[in-house]
């Protein structure tokens, strides 16, 4: 409304500009801004595809919110466990939002990040065979992983994943349901953006590592 553009939207714009402390009014202003630029952006993300380019800054913004968040935070965030029909059916439902799956990661490896205002070198990245529904997985980029996991290849180097068996599950945003490639198939599969697994050691972990052709 104009009262909210010519009130604390504007002098929160100027105070950040200052670099000022900003009002509690002036905040409610600035988020109620970014959260319209959020959806808009998030309505740009289309599922059963590749990763386009519209989709760039919508990525980066969730994994902003989980570097500003605490993991306690995040993890009392979501209240929504899923599987995965529900992500791969229903992703306008959940894109976007705080959702927890559960499993077993069967593969992880880490890979470079594009260069990015976040400071973002590397991503890990695992597949999770889910507790419930079909033997499909879905995919995780985290930002980190636990003390003690067992190390990851970085796959844009030696091109190798490695095997695992290790029960986990994971609070982040539904991001999309992406279409990938592999020598033999396309498939698509849900895609969700996390700070870390949450995992804890049996003392039981199998290693071993697939170098992809």
């Amino acid at each position: 409304s104009k009262d909210l553009w010519d009130g604390p939207l504007t002098t929160g714009f100027q105070a950040l500009a200052k670099k000022q402390e900003l009002s509690q009014q002036q905040q409610q202003a600035l988020a109620q801004v970014q959260s319209t630029l959020d959806q808009l952006e998030l309505e740009k993300i289309r599922d059963h595809t590749l990763f386009r380019g519209s989709e760039h800054i919508i990525w980066f913004r969730l994994f902003e919110k989980l570097m500003r968040a605490s993991p306690d935070h995040i993890s009392q965030a979501s209240s929504t466990q899923v599987n995965f029909l529900q992500l791969d059916n229903q992703g306008e439902q959940y894109r976007g939002k705080l959702v927890t799956v559960s499993g077993q990661i069967r593969q992880g490896y880490r890979i470079q990040a594009p260069q990015n205002i976040l400071g973002i070198k590397e991503y890990s990245v695992f597949t999770l065979k889910p507790n419930n529904g079909p033997e499909q997985p879905i995919i995780i980029y985290c930002l980190e992983t636990p003390e003690g996991f067992p190390p990851l290849p970085d796959n844009s180097l030696i091109g190798t994943k490695t095997n695992l068996r290790e029960p986990a599950s994971f609070t982040g945003y539904f991001f999309k349901s992406k279409t990938s490639k592999t020598k033999d198939s396309i498939f698509s599969a849900p895609l969700i953006l996390a700070r870390r697994p949450d995992w804890k050691s049996t003392g039981k972990t199998r290693l071993s590592q697939q170098r992809l052709a």
